[in-house]
């Protein structure tokens, strides 16, 4: 989701400075510590999972208060003019 706001805004460079590695690195560190931060985290399958449809996600989905979230983008549109 955030680097699909980043096209949609229209950014033309990202800068970024730890990889889906460096993260996963620090999952494992912090697991060493405390159980709390254990976490079944591959950085291919979030990669995988993020340009799948929602409900085809590993992750469970389920869809509130649709209608209003419509009502708040179509709202925001009509302001921008």
């Amino acid at each position: 989701m955030c680097t699909a706001t980043m096209y949609m805004v229209g950014n033309r460079k990202i800068y970024y400075a730890a990889t889906m590695d460096h993260s996963k690195a620090m999952y494992l560190e912090l697991e060493k510590l405390d159980d709390r931060w254990s976490r079944k985290f591959d950085p291919l399958d979030v990669r995988y999972n993020v340009g799948l449809p929602v409900h085809q996600h590993s992750m469970n989905a389920q869809s509130l208060l649709i209608d209003e979230g419509a009502r708040l983008l179509q709202d925001f549109a009509r302001r921008q003019f």
